[in-house]
């Protein structure tokens, strides 16, 4: 990716929040083992979604509208929904604690959203049992892959 779209969105997201977000890392990883760090980042994500509920019956072209509408607000970026046959999975473009953070704590960081898309998929009637995982495309943290197993 260009690191000059990373420059870009780092720039347009204030300093301290993406820094404190990084402590807040660091300090939950000192502290804690890694399945609570994630259950802790997971849970934040659910909440976030709750606070920021989706609309029930909608096209897959309304939905991307009215997350894209969420992350506007939240300035985390923008979410592209592919359907492929019977399954869709998410492009999320430009999430700034995914983009600010290290390339060794993207994947702890994508639980966050991961979190957050569980919990508005569910909501909508996905099987609770299915596990969502976010994967960067790179290291850059800029373009990040939202699949639902």
């Amino acid at each position: 990716m260009n690191s000059g779209f990373n420059t870009l969105i780092a720039q347009l997201h204030p300093k301290g929040w993406t820094s404190l977000f990084d402590c807040l890392l660091d300090v939950s990883s000192d502290l804690l083992d890694e399945n609570t760090v994630q259950t802790l980042l997971f849970g934040t994500g659910v909440g976030l979604a709750k606070r920021n509920p989706l609309s029930d019956d909608l096209s897959l072209e309304e939905l991307q509208i009215e997350i894209n509408s969420v992350f506007d607000r939240l300035g985390w970026g923008q979410a592209e929904i592919i359907q492929k046959g019977n399954e869709i999975y998410v492009r999320h473009l430009g999430c700034p604690f995914l983009v600010c953070l290290g390339p060794e704590k993207i994947e702890l960081a994508g639980v966050l959203l991961g979190g957050v898309y569980y919990e508005w998929f569910t909501n909508l009637g996905m099987d609770p049992g299915t596990e969502v995982r976010v994967v960067s495309e790179d290291d850059s943290g800029l373009l990040a892959e939202v699949t639902f197993v």
